[in-house]
This record gives structure tokens, C-alpha cells and sequence, in this order.
């Protein structure tokens, strides 16, 4: 199954799932949001799929912005603060290339499972909320589902 399949599955899940949940118009659009990205992540282990190709644009913008909001006090910043930044930055940027480039897995091995689904909504549970990484679970499971190819480890 190609991306766009991934994505309106995951649309469509994401947003009946809030919307089962009674959720405010805002939240069924932000959580069929979160569930259709998630939907496309099992394909990171991809090259060229649309998961990678936004990763590797929206790596460095998050890198900066986690840089930024811990380098800084307040809305100023000293030449020294944005060395901190540019440096921390950097590392995280490197840190996703080096784990894309040469940890990346074979194409669905351990990223089209139910063990790293759970560590997926994990992680999403931890830097957001639970109602949060439900959606991204379902999303991510969805593509399992689609894909047909399910394993647990």
C-alpha cells in the first residue's frame, strides 16, 4: 500500500475515534491529524518514503526549536546562548542522521511491529498526553493492519 492510502486510513480512524469520543470539532481535525501522520511512520526504514522525506525537513526545524526554548531565558539571547543552540542542534540533527543512515532497519522488519508501535505511542504519551497517544497508536496500527503484516517482534 502506497502513502496516500496510509494517510486517509489514518485520517479517517483518527477522526472517527474522537469523534466516538465526543470530542470538539478542533480536536476530531487534530487527532485525524496525529493519527495519519502515524499512520505513515512504519515507513521510515524507507528511503524514499513521505514519512522520511518530512522527517528529514522537520528534524531540524524541532532540533532548533528544542535548542531554542532550552538556550534562552526569556525572549533575548546572547551570542553565547545561540553557540549553545547552533551546537545542540547540530547534535540532534546528527544524532537523526547517523541513526537513519546506519541503524536504519530493512523495510518491514522491527518498524512494522507491535512492539515498536507500543514504544511509538510510548513516546508520544510521554512528550505529550495520553488522549494523544492513543490516536498515534491507532494510526501507527492501522498501517500494520493495511499493510497486512502484522508481527509482534
Amino acid at each position: 500500500m502506497n502513502w496516500p492510502e496510509h494517510l486517509l486510513i489514518g485520517l479517517l480512524l483518527g477522526g472517527a475515534i474522537a469523534a466516538f469520543m465526543g470530542l470538539s470539532p478542533f480536536m476530531i481535525i487534530l487527532a485525524a491529524v496525529i493519527s495519519g501522520f502515524s499512520a505513515l511512520a512504519p515507513d521510515i526504514d524507507h528511503d524514499s518514503s513521505k514519512v522520511r522525506q518530512i522527517t528529514d525537513v522537520s528534524i531540524p526545524v524541532f532540533a532548533l526549536f528544542v535548542s531554542i526554548s532550552g538556550g534562552c531565558s526569556g525572549f533575548s539571547c546572547t551570542f553565547e546562548d545561540w553557540q549553545g543552540i547552533i551546537v545542540s542542534a547540530l547534535a540532534m540533527v546528527g544524532a537523526y542522521m547517523i541513526l537513519i543512515t546506519y541503524f536504519k532497519p530493512k523495510h518491514r522488519g522491527i518498524t512494522h511491529t507491535i512492539i515498536i508501535a507500543l514504544l511509538y505511542g510510548a513516546l508520544i504519551f510521554l512528550m505529550s498526553n495520553f488522549t494523544f497517544a492513543i490516536f498515534a497508536l491507532a494510526g501507527y496500527m492501522s498501517h500494520l493492519v493495511a499493510d497486512m503484516h502484522v508481527k509482534v517482534i
